[in-house]
């Protein structure tokens, strides 16, 4: 394998050659666009756009095996046996259990 490709897990390849533009519901994000509308500048749409790139690029990493960090977030990963697995912060933990 040369150093510009990427190794993926098993049957990934197929998954991401596949047309993924509708594979993002954005009808269960819509919360999430509204937030990131209401501390912002930007229209609606921008704000559609930015969220479902940002879960597009997490999806496409966890298929290829890559760790996601988010900073003061936690990260994901997904394991060997195609689990994935997510671990949160100190923080988010604390602010969860009302200690923040």
């Amino acid at each position: 394998m040369s150093n510009n490709e990427t190794e993926f897990l098993p049957d990934i390849d197929d998954y991401l050659n596949k047309d993924q533009s509708s594979d993002i519901n954005l009808k269960d994000l819509e919360e999430l666009i509204y937030i990131v509308r209401s501390k912002t500048a930007l229209s609606y749409e921008q704000c559609e756009v930015i969220i479902k790139e940002i879960f597009t690029n997490i999806r496409s990493e966890i298929l290829q095996g890559n760790n996601i960090v988010i900073q003061d977030m936690g990260s994901i990963y997904i394991t060997k046996s195609k689990t994935i697995l997510y671990h949160t912060t100190k923080t988010i933990k604390d602010k969860l259990n009302g200690k923040i």
